[in-house]
């Protein structure tokens, strides 16, 4: 007969053998730390310098004083001092200051969130069930870093199956992106669950980007201050749709639906004539025009034009304008859009747009630029009662301006912008509300009319190009 049990190793006692209390105590003290078995912890090396008897430590690896030679073994204080017994494989330890259980396996205490888990399903405060093998419930699920990037992979058999996300709204699809029934990743929408609309595909060769529906801006109410090239963006205030290339922005263009009131004349100067499309030049007092363009004002913009001077008279000059009295705001929208090439004399004065104006004196009605010396503002006026935006620009001798005004169907604000040279940024926008000319007793014509004040001939500007017309015709020419 053996002297100790086989699994546990447990004293027998033997026949005739004297003392068998003593036999029978030593087996109660070994069930005693095995039976139920908790430890305080399994992370020391060192016996604690408190211990109490009854309590039981799994030695940690390196064990040190008592605990040396011991590693892995559950150590429990006695009356005596440490004892050590060592786990067979398949124990199962409570470790308290885990809250969690470990089991030995041959070789070290292993908890079951350090050891691959099988599972054939798994619910999380849910059921799951054959297709959602893992099923959770819960108000969020977090999937974090181990110290470094973590992603999470959705893998397929062949390019024809899916392998994608799906949300869902009481358990009907609403969104799903991936890569479903392809390699190229796709988003899709749905109001129901059964109709889906693919709203943006992403070619798997190429990376080409495809949106199969239309594409909506949703828009800010300024441009961005400073957009890389490649941007694209919706202006609100304007409702315009504008992007950055090579450096410049580009505000693309709307013909629109033309209207029976829509129009857009275009006049280009390239001859002293009397008459230029719609516009016809006058002088002041004994102002001229002349196609002789001196040398420093052609700056590779465009090689032709009008040159308009004022002569030895105090506030002589020249102009082209429409009938002084042959429209008004209000009944369809308006456009105004002249070029010129600014000479920078002192005592100038050059209105450009929307007016009345005839000499240097202002205007009593419309919607117009007014350059006075190198400074350009922008104004409105109704029956002589103006109103001048706070802003203004200085011009550049020698430096070509694009003058543009435009008035809403109606006439509720006059923006006006002012680009220079061939950059595709204004370099004055600004609207005004106030003072539009609205009804046939405020009417206006459209035109340049430029003076100076001194009494020594004077280059004023030199003309390009006018026009005038609706807001839509006009978008519609541009393209």
């Amino acid at each position: 007969m053996p002297d100790d049990t086989t699994i546990l190793g447990l004293p027998l006692i033997l026949a005739a053998q004297a003392q068998k209390h003593v036999t029978h105590n030593e087996a109660l003290a070994m069930l005693d730390v095995a039976v139920q078995l908790a430890v305080i912890n399994r992370d020391q090396t060192t016996p604690p310098a408190l211990a109490v008897p009854g309590d039981r430590h799994i030695v940690a690896p390196g064990g040190l004083v008592e605990w040396a030679g011991q590693d892995g073994k559950i150590a429990v204080m006695t009356e005596t001092g440490w004892q050590f017994t060592a786990p067979l494989p398949g124990w199962r330890a409570h470790i308290l200051a885990e809250g969690a259980t470990a089991a030995f396996n041959g070789l070290a205490w292993v908890t079951p969130s350090q050891g691959p888990g099988l599972f054939a399903q798994l619910g999380v405060s849910a059921t799951p069930d054959a297709t959602n093998r893992l099923s959770v419930t819960s108000p969020a699920v977090l999937l974090n870093h181990a110290g470094a990037g973590h992603q999470l992979k959705i893998n397929k058999a062949a390019a024809g199956d899916t392998a994608s996300l799906l949300f869902q709204t009481g358990f009907s699809g609403r969104a799903e992106m991936g890569t479903a029934g392809s390699n190229d990743f796709s988003i899709k929408v749905s109001a129901d669950g059964a109709t889906w609309n693919t709203a943006f595909t992403a070619a798997a060769a190429t990376g080409e980007i495809t949106l199969p529906q239309p594409l909506h801006l949703g828009g800010q109410v300024s441009d961005p201050a400073s957009p890389a090239n490649g941007t694209v963006w919706l202006n609100t205030t304007t409702g315009e749709v504008r992007l950055r290339a090579v450096g410049a922005t580009v505000t693309l263009g709307a013909g629109g639906t033309l209207g029976p009131a829509d129009f857009w004349l275009v006049a280009r100067f390239g001859s002293a004539s009397a008459t230029v499309g719609p516009f016809a030049g006058t002088a002041i007092s004994s102002g001229t025009n002349s196609t002789a363009i001196p040398t420093a004002a052609l700056n590779g913009l465009n090689p032709f034009g009008v040159f308009l001077r004022s002569s030895a008279a105090a506030n002589s000059g020249y102009r082209y304008c429409t009938s002084a009295a042959s429209d008004y705001f209000g009944v369809a929208s308006r456009k105004f859009r002249g070029k010129c090439l600014w000479r920078a004399t002192a005592s100038n004065t050059v209105r450009l747009g929307f007016h009345n104006a005839t000499t240097n004196t202002d205007s009593d009605n419309g919607a117009y630029f007014e350059i006075v010396a190198d400074q350009v503002s922008a104004k409105t006026a109704a029956n002589s009662v103006r109103t001048t935006h706070g802003t203004t620009y200085t011009l550049t001798a020698n430096a070509h301006y694009t003058f543009d005004i435009e008035v809403d169907a109606a006439a509720a604000a006059a923006r006006f912008r002012l680009y220079e040279n061939a950059n595709a940024t204004p370099v004055l926008d600004v609207s005004i509300t106030t003072n539009l000319p609205t009804t046939g007793a405020d009417a206006f014509g459209a035109g340049v009319v430029a003076t100076n004040a001194a009494t020594t001939a004077s280059d004023l500007i030199v003309l390009y190009e006018m026009g005038i017309g609706t807001v839509a015709a006009w978008r519609r020419a541009a393209g």
